[in-house]
């Protein structure tokens, strides 16, 4: 799970960093909704990229969240 920009998070359907943090932009805010957009987190091995996937999700809320406070 390498975590630069294009690189996959999501080995088993090849999801990148750039698709997860596009889906989270569009309203996906839970690990949930990303898999249902783009199927990172649903693969054959049971989500063991979810924890990073809940990570991106929390790194882009303080992102958006700091940028309201400004």
């Amino acid at each position: 799970m390498k975590t630069k920009s294009n690189s996959f998070i999501c080995q088993c359907n090849k999801i990148s960093r750039e698709t997860i943090e596009a889906a989270v932009a569009r309203g996906c805010k839970t690990v949930q909704k990303v898999a249902i957009a783009t199927t990172a987190g649903a693969g054959q091995c049971g989500g063991t990229c979810q924890p990073e996937i809940q990570k991106i999700i929390s790194q882009l809320e303080l992102e958006t969240n700091l940028k309201k406070e400004k």
